[in-house]
């Protein structure tokens, strides 16, 4: 394998990997170098997606190693990676992306192909991709490099065929990946032309992360990148493709390929910035877009008069507690845990309409975002519901979701050794897929001046009052650090049983915040409206089983 896509200058007996505060760092033995350098780079690659995974990656920067070929021991840290810092900085440049790509496409494309690592890149029309896959069967004829030395090493030459936008529905293009999967002393090795040698790493590159490696689309897919595979069908149109399983497609192997399964191609999934999709997901019939594309259990416009946009899900989340999926998750053991979440899809709107007065695009956009007086038709909050139950002899903790059917592809990746459904990475290690609906949960604390959101990995760990009450959160708009319930405050909150925080009187005086005010009382109505309905409950089930005891005294 060709290591030269990364520096090789440190010296394995004097570095100091503590002193690199702005690195990464990872420690490999591996059966051999060429595989320990495979797994080194991928768990790189990993932690830089999770430690950016709240917002997302800007840049993931250089790889550096060193290693000692006598114990295949191989060290290396990551510098230059960078995170964008909060969403409010994704929603100040989300339309440049869109104006760039469209005032020159040739060039912007040829861009993205350098800095990804794409062998070949086109624009295209509509969702047809064809022009990749003829790219594909090119670069996986008998006669390429890629091949002849994919096949000596007794591997399957794979292409990934990647159709992406570049935040808009004009800006849409495909991209190709081609790459080699063999096996390395009975382990998967995944790798692309620089991996073989085909092509050398030019230290001029901002990164020497590429797209190979990031075939296992580990990363959210929210005004992100799509990172799926799609699986060509000679029997559907080009833009009715479905994509590959990723961990799939990733390990598969000689006549594996051919039997891969396919997820069926879902034209809302993802795709806010095609009109017609947007508007099914802002529209009348919003509800049942979100819900059926993406396994949520509960949507609700945000009001334009509340403090937060998560009140009405928050206000689910209260009545979700007290039904029946709830209570047997919490009888037996578990914790029952509501992910709430609000979507704001301003920014596509904003950018064509953008793109419009820059006279980038002929048909005027409709305006959806502010017209309706009650709602904010375009911020939508979330509510999914799930329970965690740690098993007491394998302490593996397993995650049912009330609502079971849900495409598990683009949401935050969990790194976990820890859960009992995990997807094990071909490099070794377990990572679980969050799921869109469940990637981004905020704190449900109605004291809050900013609304926070968990920390992913400690949020599906938690299986217990103690763990929850634990958590640490931050504020990702404008992007705070991490930090949990001072201690008076977390064991209080141990004593609750309810995932919604409700905010004192004497706090309230001191935000002196009519809306807070307003938002609390309602949830505190509600609270004693619902334990009242418990207590009715209880005395009529006293009732029926005094009458079942006189009856058979």
């Amino acid at each position: 394998m060709n290591f030269d896509q990364g520096r090789n200058d440190l010296n394995c007996e004097t570095y100091d990997y503590d002193s690199q505060g702005a690195s990464i760092s990872t420690l490999v033995i591996g059966p051999n170098m060429e595989r320990a350098y495979k797994t080194c780079k991928h768990e790189l690659v990993q932690n830089v997606i999770q430690k950016c995974s709240a917002t997302n990656i800007k840049k993931f920067g250089l790889i550096n190693y060193c290693g000692y070929e006598y114990d295949n021991e191989m060290h290396c840290y990551l510098t230059g990676w960078e995170c964008v810092k909060s969403w409010a900085q994704i929603k100040e440049t989300f339309s440049d992306s869109a104006i760039e790509y469209i005032k020159d496409k040739k060039g912007w494309l040829a861009n993205e192909a350098k800095l990804q690592g794409f062998k070949s890149c086109h624009p295209i029309q509509g969702l047809d991709a064809s022009v990749c896959e003829k790219d594909c069967q090119s670069f996986l004829a008998e006669d390429t490099q890629l091949v002849q030395k994919c096949k000596a090493k007794a591997g399957t030459p794979k292409c990934c065929i990647r159709r992406e936008k570049a935040n808009c529905h004009e800006c849409r293009y495909c991209c190709t990946v081609p790459f080699c999967t063999w096996l390395s002393n009975k382990e998967y090795v995944v790798g692309g032309e620089m991996e073989l040698g085909i092509i050398q790493y030019n230290s001029s590159q901002s990164s020497s992360v590429q797209a190979v490696d990031n075939l296992l689309a580990t990363n959210h897919f929210y005004k992100s990148k799509d990172e799926r595979c799609l699986a060509p069908d000679p029997t559907k149109t080009a833009s009715q493709w479905g994509h590959y399983v990723p961990e799939d497609f990733y390990t598969a192997m000689g006549k594996e390929v051919k039997r891969l399964k396919v997820t069926e191609y879902d034209n809302r999934f993802f795709n806010f910035e095609d009109p017609d999709v947007f508007s099914a997901m802002t529209g009348k019939a919003y509800k049942k877009s979100w819900e059926e594309t993406f396994g949520f259990d509960y949507v609700k416009k945000a009001a334009w008069n509340n403090q937060t946009d998560n009140l009405k899900c928050a206000i689910d989340c209260l009545k979700a507690e007290k039904d029946q999926f709830a209570l047997d998750c919490n009888n037996n053991g578990g914790l029952f845990q509501c992910c709430v979440t609000s979507w704001n899809l301003t920014d596509f709107e904003i950018t064509r309409q953008r793109l419009f007065t820059q006279g980038l695009i002929e048909t005027k956009p409709p305006e959806v975002c502010f017209t309706d007086k009650k709602y904010q038709s375009c911020i939508i909050c979330s509510a999914t519901y799930m329970c965690t139950k740690m098993n007491p002899f394998t302490k593996k903790k397993k995650i049912t979701y009330k609502t079971l059917k849900a495409n598990p592809i683009g949401g935050r990746t969990v790194k976990t050794d820890n859960a009992e459904y995990n997807f094990v990475r071909p490099e070794g290690n377990n990572f679980m897929r969050a799921q869109f609906r469940s990637s981004f949960c905020a704190r449900l604390d109605f004291c809050q001046i900013d609304q926070e959101y968990y920390e992913i990995n400690d949020f599906f760990a938690a299986s217990n009052r103690k763990d929850f009450c634990s958590l640490k959160s931050q504020n990702i708009e404008g992007k705070s650090e991490l930090h949990s319930y001072k201690p008076q405050l977390a064991a209080a909150c141990v004593k609750e049983s309810s995932l919604v925080r409700m905010c004192p009187k004497k706090r309230l005086k001191e935000i002196n915040d009519k809306a807070y005010w307003d938002q609390n009382k309602r949830l505190k109505l509600l609270r004693r409206s619902l334990n009242k309905d418990k207590k009715k409950r209880r005395k009529k089930k006293k009732k029926r089983r005094q009458k079942k005891s006189r009856r058979r005294g």
